[in-house]
């Protein structure tokens, strides 16, 4: 076995690029390049904390195992609070289990005839049905099962709330999956609240809906009422309705502590949270005709007439409203040569719709706190966008696409022929490439293939290596933490397989190549490597998996992350997972051995049936076997009680 040695790689300084190359191997695929270490204690079922490798376990810590599916999955995410996978039949469905579902990508969508949404998600209509994403709470049924063929009129939702008026004048809601303490078993039990119908209503123009309350117009008056779920002792805090007569009304808007309604006569809102505290303002008379209204806790726009831009801001101590519109947005409202097609705004998120005299094409343009937002520089003609908080469009092509701070947010894929793939919060097919964090100006429109993603142990930034439509290999990186070791990167001189790259290291490797660069984890450059499998990158050890066996370098002998002996020898090892401050591997006879840190139970491996596949996270392993997904270690209760089986949630059905 090999034990990692500096001296067995020539560093080379090129000016402003770290990059190391390993010229010294010339080692046969026979030969063993460097000798064994010491073995240290493997951390096995049943083992004993505090032995060689593993941290004093204390008594309080939570040590858990679960089996939190039942069918084996293809594992891609591996979180604390989260755990996906995809299916291995034909379907090639993700699943996820747990909490944190916000954070991945819907199922494709065709061609986009509506767009609709708010910060709490976004939905689109095509020829299948409703898709929505950006979504967390957890529905007993799809949200496309429960809006039917309902449009962007008659659906309204909040983070645990979805609504949708009918024809025959009554409002069902239905309520997500809530914790609540129970008396009788002494801990929180999940449930999902039964629907609830309001109504029928004489003539229903317009509601809203928050977490705690149904609000809307009924010919012409105003209401709220409760949701059954919310204590008695929690609605001493309610909407509280303007008292002006109103004449005609038909748009209202809802948030904490302010409410607003548009009638003939112009826009009234109050601000407070109780009646004896709240301020009522009337709008002035360029607010009569405004729809479209959008509330957030001091802000209301809206849309007037004439399809201009209104915005006001609301003053927390006298309720009376200012201009609240960007002076940068003022200034391209004023040139004669500038339209405004359309206008939508979500709280201080705003976007306009522009054309200019003479140009092709109309222009989209947004405001966020004030502050211009950069927009990307493929996005073409606009059909239809909502503002959340991210902004979501439609093009001309029918593809959806969602971008903020400067940033693609989730988005769902266009259809395709081949099936999705997914890693990390990414998404892929034939026809392109999505990513949560990616910047703006690297869309991947004119990506071929993705031929690899980061194999690290955290999902906060993502790398692709991919490959563009002229056969070109590069490496593309979401998020803003790694510019500097993504500048430094080599030049390829061979076709890659994988990479992992961290914030300040970086390696690609192949069966031809392995180029490493930047600050090497734990002070250590990688060892002698041929023909890599895998290898993953951590804050102070590397590891990884090539023809001659398992091997780990860096800070180990302070980690505690020596490999035991045995696992470093060839064909021993077919598969590895690196948490924070632990290691685990699959051995070739279906065995899977972890050691390191073990504060929380991340190495005590459960009884596992044949698995094939293992993922790490921070403090919890999970494994993929024929009973389905178990995982061990430090997870939340999203991921399931240690007796109960967790439902899973698919994307396609959020």
């Amino acid at each position: 076995m090999r034990k990692a040695n500096i001296s067995s790689i020539a560093f080379v300084s090129l000016t402003a690029l770290l990059f190391f190359t390993l010229s010294l191997r010339t080692e046969t695929a026979d030969a063993r390049p460097l000798p064994p270490f010491e073995s240290a204690t493997v951390a096995t079922p049943g083992a004993a904390a505090g032995t060689a490798g593993n941290t004093e376990i204390r008594p309080n810590m939570p040590r858990t195992a679960k089996r939190i599916y039942d069918k084996p999955l293809d594992l891609t995410v591996v979180q604390q609070d989260l755990v996906c996978g995809v299916t291995r039949d034909q379907e090639r469905k993700m699943v996820c289990v747990g909490d944190s579902v916000t954070s991945l990508i819907v199922e494709p969508v065709g061609q986009v005839t509506e767009l609709f949404g708010n910060r709490m998600g976004t939905c689109a209509r095509d020829e299948s049905g409703l898709h929505c994403w950006k979504h967390a709470a957890k529905f007993e049924k799809p949200i496309a099962e429960l809006a039917g063929k309902a449009t962007e009129q008659d659906i309204r939702f909040s983070y645990t709330r979805f609504c949708v008026a009918r024809a025959d004048q009554t409002i069902i809601c239905y309520s997500a999956e809530q914790e609540r303490w129970s008396t009788e078993t002494g801990r929180y039990v999940k449930a999902i609240p039964p629907p609830e119908t309001f109504g029928p209503f004489n003539a229903l123009k317009d509601f809203e809906v928050n977490d705690r309350e149904l609000c809307l117009i009924d010919g012409n008056s105003a209401s709220c009422r409760f949701f059954a779920d919310i204590d008695p002792s929690e609605r001493n805090s309610s909407a509280i309705i303007p008292q002006r007569q109103l004449q005609n009304p038909r748009d209202l808007a809802i948030e904490y502590g302010i409410f607003c309604i548009a009638d003939d006569i112009g826009v009234v809102c109050t601000k407070g949270l109780d009646r004896q505290s709240a301020k009522e303002a009337d709008l002035s008379a360029d607010w009569i005709g405004a729809s479209n209204l959008s509330a957030s806790y001091e802000n209301l726009c809206a849309s007037s007439a004439s399809k201009q831009p209104l915005c006001v801001k609301f003053n927390l101590a006298t309720g009376q409203p200012t201009d609240a519109l960007p002076n940068s947005l003022k200034t391209v409202l004023q040139s004669p040569s500038v339209k405004v097609l359309d206008f939508k705004a979500s709280g201080e998120h705003l976007c306009l719709k522009l054309k200019n005299d003479g140009a092709a094409n109309s222009e989209l343009r947004c405001w966020l706190y004030g502050v211009e937002e950069k927009m990307p520089s493929t996005l073409g003609e606009v059909k239809d966008f909502v503002v959340a908080s991210q902004t979501c469009v439609v093009a001309e092509n029918g593809w959806v696409s969602c971008f903020g701070n400067g940033r693609y947010e989730t988005s769902p894929l266009p259809k395709a022929p081949d099936l999705p793939s997914y890693f990390n919060g990414c998404s892929w097919n034939s026809l392109r490439f999505i990513c949560e964090g990616e910047e703006v100006d690297s869309e991947l429109s004119n990506v071929r293939q993705v031929i690899a993603v980061n194999q690290a142990p955290s999902i906060y930034n993502t790398c692709l290596l991919v490959e563009d439509q002229n056969g070109a290999v590069d490496v593309r990186c979401s998020g803003t933490e790694m510019s500097g070791i993504i500048n430094q990167r080599p030049v390829l001189t061979a076709r890659p397989s994988g990479l992992s790259i961290t914030h300040t290291y970086g390696c690609i490797y192949g069966e031809d190549d392995l180029q490493c660069w930047g600050e090497p984890v734990g002070g250590q450059p990688a060892p002698n490597l041929s023909s890599v499998r895998k290898l993953l990158l951590g804050a102070s050890v590397g590891c990884a998996l090539d023809k001659f066996g398992f091997i780990c370098w860096g800070d180990l002998q302070s980690t505690g992350l020596e490999v035991p002996t045995p696992l470093g020898e060839p064909e021993t090892v077919v598969d590895f997972a690196m948490g924070q401050r632990h290691i685990c591997v699959l051995s070739v006879d279906k065995k899977v051995s972890c050691w390191g840190s073990n504060d929380y139970g991340q190495t005590d491996v459960p009884e596992l049936n044949s698995p094939d596949q293992i993922k790490a996270a921070e403090f919890v392993t999970c494994a993929s076997d024929l009973n389905g997904v178990a995982c061990w270690g430090l997870s939340q209760s999203s991921l399931g009680n240690d007796a109960e089986e967790s439902a899973p949630t698919t994307t396609g059905t959020p």
